[in-house]
């Protein structure tokens, strides 16, 4: 656009100077210079002339009907994030820039973008479509901008169609704000409601169809909204019975937070006894006082109230049976339940000695030829041969590379201290037991496992013979 300068701006952006161009109410027109990055705000348009490099755009009049429904058109979306709005503006005034086409008139652009929709070239029916809009900024051509921008997305993938998705979601939002009969308003919250789910954004769906069916009611809408609904809205989610507390209960857990104060659930659900209780809880409603063995039918009704104000819209009815609790043995303190026989001891040594042939370093083996050494000073001393014959077994245990053995055999250590000091007593020979252990440390330097696990279990053996042999009247626990 030749003439007509309000004023020269240099060193700018395409960006910039349209914005400068739509905050000032005298223009009504500009040029852009790509080459020399210098913006020619217009105050009218007197003389068109192509010149390589510049870029010029035309302001057109909104319809003041249109504008005055604004505001009111906005606040019927207030279900949408505080950015959807100025978002779906931003995208409006990027429209023009991203989808130039002004030399041709609105008729030929749309022609042409019906051609290649019918062609199957989705991209450029979209940027035809999108350069008659800018034309327009009709409600009727968002729609249809949003349509072939939804319709592109599913063919593609990544950013790309991330990007494609968000322009039929803003392009719907801009559709309903220029919307004026009620039929296109609707129209536009059902595109609206399908881009939102696309978007994953669900649970908006919902205002948006019950907006639309509130507007223009008809099947499509109502079955759309039912199952919006049953898929997004305030709902029962899943359901549990703790059968295995001591006092059971039923619970319902809801897709949103309850009301967390003043309010008594119990009229929502329908119980089969008076005696039941109701208990809301964060997102869970339960119903105590049931007991173990029984069944129950349980109603939680239409109405039930979220904290945000939603309702479920259909009466839920479980049939559901509370088994009896499951067996469980505790105690109070600490305990250890272990096995009666006298050799329930070998098959774990066994285990643990072969694994220890397999897996034990030389600093494990270096600390049993200690342990053993140091056994060997103390054959006269029963306390001190007791603690180091323990402290050997638990090497091998360590030795094994097995965490769960290892400190399995220092439980069993601590606790049979005594035990083995008797045995001791018995058994009579600690040279024998003193021989047999050196035995068990050969196996393991020659990596022999199966040799290991016939010595163990030849000397674990012979302690079990003891044990067996053992009168506590005569031989007590000091």
């Amino acid at each position: 656009f030749y003439g007509a300068d309000l004023q020269a701006l240099f060193d700018t952006t395409l960006e910039a100077c349209q914005a400068a161009c739509l905050n000032n109410s005298a223009c009504r027109a500009f040029t852009f210079n790509s080459r020399s990055n210098a913006c020619f705000p217009k105050s009218t348009i007197s003389d068109r002339q192509p010149y390589e490099g510049a870029i010029s755009a035309q302001v057109l009049p909104t319809d003041p009907d249109t504008l005055s429904l604004a505001p009111a058109r906005a606040a019927d979306l207030g279900f949408l994030e505080r950015g959807d709005l100025v978002a779906a503006r931003n995208e409006a005034e990027a429209l023009a820039v991203r989808h130039g086409g002004g030399q041709w008139t609105v008729d030929q652009l749309t022609q042409t973008a019906r051609e290649q929709e019918a062609a199957g070239n989705l991209r450029s029916a979209v940027h035809w479509t999108g350069a008659a809009l800018a034309q327009t900024d009709a409600a009727a051509g968002w729609l249809d901008y949003a349509r072939l921008s939804e319709r592109f997305a599913a063919t593609l993938n990544g950013s790309e169609a991330r990007n494609f998705r968000d322009r039929a979601r803003l392009a719907a939002v801009n559709a309903y704000l220029r919307a004026g009969p009620a039929p296109l308003r609707a129209e536009a919250l059902l595109t609206l409601a399908r881009a939102l789910e696309d978007d994953n954004r669900g649970s908006e769906t919902i205002p948006a169809l019950r907006l639309a069916d509130a507007l223009a009611p008809r099947p499509e809408i109502t079955a759309l909204l039912d199952e919006a609904i049953g898929k997004y809205g305030f709902r029962i989610v899943e359901h549990t019975v703790e059968s295995d507390l001591a006092s059971p209960r039923i619970c319902a857990e809801f897709s949103e937070p309850l009301v967390r104060a003043g309010l008594d659930y119990t009229p929502f659900v329908g119980l089969p006894d008076p005696r039941l209780a109701v208990q809301a809880e964060d997102r869970r409603v339960c119903v105590e006082g049931v007991t173990h063995g029984s069944r129950y039918r349980i109603t939680f009704r239409a109405g039930l109230p979220a904290a945000s104000g939603e309702e479920t819209v259909k009466d839920v009815s479980l049939d559901l049976y509370v088994r009896d609790r499951q067996p469980d043995l505790r105690f109070p303190g600490r305990a250890y339940v272990l096995p009666r026989s006298a050799d329930a001891g070998i098959p774990i040594e066994t285990v643990t000695i072969a694994l220890a042939a397999t897996h034990a370093t030389d600093e494990h083996i270096a600390r049993m030829e200690t342990l053993l050494a140091d056994a060997g000073t103390f054959l006269d001393d029963d306390v001190q041969l007791s603690e180091t014959n323990m402290a050997f077994h638990r090497e091998i245990a360590v030795a094994s590379g097995n965490t769960v053995i290892a400190q399995l055999q220092e439980i069993l250590s601590s606790l049979f201290q005594q035990e083995q000091r008797v045995i001791l007593d018995i058994y009579g020979s600690r040279e024998r037991d003193h021989m047999e252990h050196k035995g068990l440390l050969d196996a393991i330097r020659l990596r022999d496992s199966a040799l290991g696990e016939r010595r163990m279990r030849e000397h674990l053996g012979g302690v079990r013979d003891v044990v067996l042999q053992w009168d506590p009247n005569r031989t007590p626990l000091s």
